[in-house]
């Protein structure tokens, strides 16, 4: 995952001239020979640098302070060397200066590292590579960009978290009221039920059950009687 490396100065940039060849950011030269402004008023200095932004990977710009701020867009290491000592840029005298890019993870859940320590890049002990494992917001500086910053994606973090766990329980809480409901429906059916059950009058039920069960032990009587009196016709006939 590439994110954007930036070098900013802390000062302005200082009045001076620029000498082609001089000063290589990423192993290229910047081939430009001006005066520069303080601050890089006229533009000269971000000029000459975005002119080899398709080699070097690098922008120039500058911030409210006249500092030069160096961007390296895919996050790739900034490495500044300058053969003569001048004014171009603080930290750029004669000497190199690399500044490597760096990575910020962000997770709902825990984010471990794996493999040997040259793996994770911590071999060197001029530049060390470091990790920031204190993401205590008690901790954070809010007065700097980067404290302010870590801040914000802890809140983000955390509203994202919330979100979802207000999602769940919103998610649990309709089926609750699904299930409410239909409990409601089947207790309604049941007490109207019961309510029919107690409105019913048994003394004229009983004597209705009373009845139709005298008619039926008369129709079968009758029945009876009306089979036993083929019967003895027959017996008659027969003498």
């Amino acid at each position: 995952m590439a994110v954007a490396n930036v070098f900013s100065q802390t000062t302005g940039v200082t009045a001076g001239s620029l000498v082609a060849n001089d000063l290589f950011i990423n192993g290229f030269a910047i081939d430009a020979t001006a005066n520069i402004a303080a601050g890089d008023s006229t533009g000269v200095l971000r000029a000459a640098i975005n002119a080899k932004t398709a080699s070097t990977g690098v922008t120039a710009n500058v911030n409210g302070s006249g500092g030069l701020v160096l961007k390296a867009a895919d996050g790739r290491n900034i490495a500044l060397y300058s053969t003569a000592n001048g004014a171009t840029l603080t930290g750029a005298s004669a000497g190199s200066n690399l500044y490597r890019g760096a990575v910020r993870l962000t997770s709902q859940a825990d984010v471990s590292f794996s493999g040997r320590t040259t793996d994770l890049g911590s071999a060197s002990t001029t530049v060390p590579y470091t990790t920031n494992l204190d993401n205590s917001l008690s901790l954070l500086d809010i007065t700097t960009q980067d404290g302010a910053n870590t801040a914000i994606l802890s809140l983000d973090a955390a509203l994202a978290q919330i979100s979802k766990v207000r999602s769940d329980v919103g998610a649990l809480t309709s089926r609750l009221e699904l299930t409410t409901q239909a409990l409601t429906v089947s207790a309604e059916n049941q007490e109207a039920a019961a309510a029919r059950i107690k409105d019913a009058d048994f003394a004229y039920e009983t004597a209705q059950f009373t009845r139709n069960q005298i008619l039926v032990q008369a129709g079968t009587a009758i029945l009876g009687q009306a089979n036993s009196t083929s019967q003895i016709a027959l017996q008659l006939l027969q003498r």
